[in-house]
C-alpha cells in the first residue's frame, strides 16, 4: 500500500510455483472515520490456468482531508488436484493529508 500524489493504492500479488487452475483476490480500500472504517472501493480479480495474480486498485483523496488507509486482499488458490488455499493481507498507511 502506498500513495503517489493524491491517489492511494492496494496492490497485491500472488505467485505460485507451478500452474494451477484458478487464483483469486478480493481487494479493498477503507479509510478511518469517527466510527470506524469505511469501505471505499473494491474489487475481485480472477485468473485462471495461470501460476500468478498481480492486482492494484486505487482511490483519489483529493479534497478528503487527513485520513488514515487501510487495504485489504483476501485469496484463494485451487490446485488442478482440487486443493484449496487462503490468505489474506492487511496493510496501513497513517496521517496521509490530501488537502
Amino acid at each position: 500500500m502506498y500513495r503517489q500524489g493524491n491517489l492511494i493504492y492496494n496492490d497485491s500479488l500472488t505467485s505460485c510455483l507451478y500452474q494451477v487452475l484458478d487464483i483469486q483476490m478480493h481487494s479493498g480500500l477503507a479509510w478511518s472515520r469517527w466510527w470506524g472504517w469505511q469501505e471505499l472501493y473494491e474489487q475481485t480479480f480472477d485468473n485462471d490456468d495461470s501460476s500468478s495474480l498481480d492486482t492494484y486498485i486505487w482511490v483519489d483523496c483529493s479534497g478528503t482531508g487527513t485520513h488514515d488507509y487501510q487495504g485489504v486482499t483476501n485469496g484463494f488458490i485451487e490446485t488442478y488436484d482440487g486443493r484449496e488455499f487462503h490468505a489474506a493481507a492487511y496493510d496501513q498507511i497513517d496521517r496521509i493529508e490530501c488537502g
